[in-house]
């Protein structure tokens, strides 16, 4: 089991140097990419209102912490 591994090992190394050393990228930006598009709202959630409103009355680079503004759920997607 061991020998195999090391022949493993050593397989990754050479195609890891063979990658580095070519001028070829090793992926190409265009087949590798994955985009999600979100539609924009018009309005916003009301969850956001408590956020919205302290920010709005908060001094130009203040720091605020809007960790207890966030909702306890992520956006899913």
């Amino acid at each position: 089991m061991v020998k195999k591994y090391m022949i493993y090992l050593e397989q990754v190394n050479n195609s890891m140097n063979k990658l580095h050393k070519s001028l070829e990228p090793a992926r190409n930006g265009i087949e590798n990419i994955m985009v999600k598009i979100i539609e924009a709202c018009n309005q916003s959630d009301s969850i956001y209102d408590d956020l919205n409103f302290a920010i709005s009355n908060l001094e130009d680079y203040k720091y605020i912490n809007i960790e207890r503004y966030l909702p306890e759920q992520g956006i899913g997607l």
